[in-house]
């Protein structure tokens, strides 16, 4: 089947239309990569939609499979998370997500309301200069947590480790009101950093991230115990890794693997197979290959390295948004 973004759209629709008849429901957006010139990535996408109810919705997330690595990636939200707008403006996913959003269903215009909220001064420098550095004060937080109570043998560690360099460069991506995405999250920072012309930044990410020359091999030599890994979790426990999205990332780390440098498909896989193996109901067969990965790729022997090119990563980032703040007359 040839998924285009019409039928894509379509599916979207269906999903709303299916739900309209809900007296809670309050509005209903379409957000993520359909929004996108190129919501294929690796031949497949998921369809992100946001659901916002007047009281607590009937549950926080939900997968809906429609065709073979394609699916309604559906997130539920009270009101009351998007009250007050201009709140959002200060946040560096949740207002560039509703900035952009496209509303699917809006019969009482609450998110027109919120969307003009949201987009009142969301470029001004100091709103912008405000969410860089919300974002880059929870990756310092993060690492200096990292410091003192962190067990590189643990799933959460790694998390961590990944959720503050994420923070660090969704700091200079909101700048302009971006967001970084999960699958294509390097390829992303490479454009923002090109944007710069701070290319470095990149060579940067992927050193606090533990990637090096050569090391593609070792992950492609990995993907089988990767992908068995995320099956068998998302046996034990689908409702934290729906089967639906195994291969949706499968094909998001082989679209990754084809681009230059391949290493850069490591924030993907260790991602996706730490946070599947965190979760208590992962087969120990899931968590051995894990912890046998982390050997293989160097990442144990690494970890005190990594969080001091991470910390130069972060200094790096810090000073690029004191020079944009005295430019722009923020500072």
């Amino acid at each position: 089947m040839r998924l285009t973004p019409k039928r894509l759209l379509g599916w979207a629709q269906d999903y709303v239309a299916s739900r309209t008849r809900d007296l809670n429901l309050l509005a209903v957006y379409l957000t993520g990569s359909l929004l996108t010139e190129e919501p294929l990535f690796g031949g497949l996408t998921d369809i992100d939609v946001v659901c916002i109810y007047n009281l607590e919705p009937p549950q926080t997330h939900e997968i809906r499979p429609l065709v073979r690595g394609v699916h309604l990636d559906v997130r539920h939200y009270p009101r009351d998370r998007f009250e007050p707008p201009r709140r959002l403006r200060h946040e560096a996913e949740m207002g560039s997500e509703v900035y952009y959003a496209q509303p699917l269903w809006d019969p009482q215009h609450f998110l027109d309301f919120v969307q003009s909220g949201v987009r009142s001064r969301f470029h001004s420098p100091d709103v912008a200069y405000a969410r860089a550095w919300a974002a880059l004060n929870q990756a310092r937080q993060q690492w200096q947590q990292l410091l003192f109570a962190a067990d590189p043998n643990e799933p959460d560690t790694w998390l961590q480790h990944l959720e503050s360099l994420r923070q660090a460069t969704l700091a200079i991506a909101t700048l302009q009101g971006r967001r970084l995405t999960l699958r294509r999250f390097t390829l992303q920072w490479a454009t923002e950093a090109a944007l710069l012309a701070r290319e470095d930044w990149f060579s940067a990410l992927l050193r606090a991230l533990g990637a090096h020359d050569g090391l593609a091999q070792t992950i492609m030599s990995l993907r089988d115990d990767w992908s068995r890994s995320l099956t068998l979790v998302a046996q034990a426990a689908p409702e934290h890794l729906h089967p639906a999205r195994v291969p949706y990332y499968q094909t998001g780390l082989d679209a990754l693997l084809s681009n230059n440098p391949p290493e850069q498909a490591l924030y993907l896989l260790w991602w996706t197979w730490s946070d599947a193996v965190r979760h208590p109901q992962a087969p120990e067969e899931a968590r051995t290959r894990w912890l046998d990965a982390q050997t293989r790729l160097g990442l144990d022997a690494a970890w005190t390295s990594l969080l001091d090119a991470s910390d130069a990563f972060l200094d790096e980032v810090e000073q690029y948004l004191e020079s944009w703040g005295r430019a722009q007359g923020v500072e």
